[in-house]
């Protein structure tokens, strides 16, 4: 190979590990930024909420209770 064909590729190499390095960052400064709390900390409470849900099942494993869509769908039939 040509000097030139190989200072092209590393230049490249370069690029590409500059443009990795700095979409990791922004991704990082996104992940932390102040303003996403709220939906970060409600997305961590999925599991524990998945869990509190498989307790409250029967030994059965079935959940005998009525979800809020199926009460208002029993409601809206009724006339209530």
């Amino acid at each position: 190979m040509d000097i030139l064909n190989l200072d092209i590729v590393n230049t490249l190499r370069s690029l590409v590990t500059v443009l990795a390095f700095a979409t990791f960052i922004g991704i990082t400064l996104w992940a932390w930024n102040g303003a996403r709390r709220a939906q970060f900390a409600e997305a961590a409470r999925i599991p524990l909420e998945e869990d509190q849900l498989h307790q409250e099942a029967g030994p059965d494993g079935s959940n005998n209770t009525k979800s809020t869509i199926t009460d208002k769908t029993d409601a809206e039939r009724s006339g209530k």
